[in-house]
């Protein structure tokens, strides 16, 4: 996952020096590669973080532990709801940039 963020930040760096008058397929290209790489990654962390019992896993500990718990389960809904309209958002952005790409 590092990588993803490290090649990232290289195209970021290189973007900002490429004119922005019209969309290229080569810029497209790079962004595209990406987001389809992330892509999976993304929606397996919003699957597992669905997945995840944080109140089963509450009932079998006490003290700041328990509370901990309890805390990040209260967030958790908001958190899976948003990776998912940012996994969607992810999609749809890849599929225009793929085809940008193709151009």
């Amino acid at each position: 996952m590092q990588g993803i963020f490290r090649s990232s930040i290289v195209l970021a760096v290189c973007l900002a020096h490429t004119p922005a008058l019209s969309s290229s397929p080569t810029v497209c290209t790079a962004f595209a590669e990406q987001m389809v790489k992330a892509l999976p990654i993304v929606k397996d962390f919003t699957s597992a973080l669905q997945n995840s019992n944080m109140s089963q896993a509450s009932e079998t500990i006490d003290g700041d532990e328990k509370a901990a718990l309890a805390s990040l389960a209260l967030k958790q809904r908001a958190a899976v709801d948003a990776m998912r309209a940012y996994a969607e958002e992810l999609e749809d952005a890849a599929y225009i940039l793929q085809k940008c790409a193709r151009q």
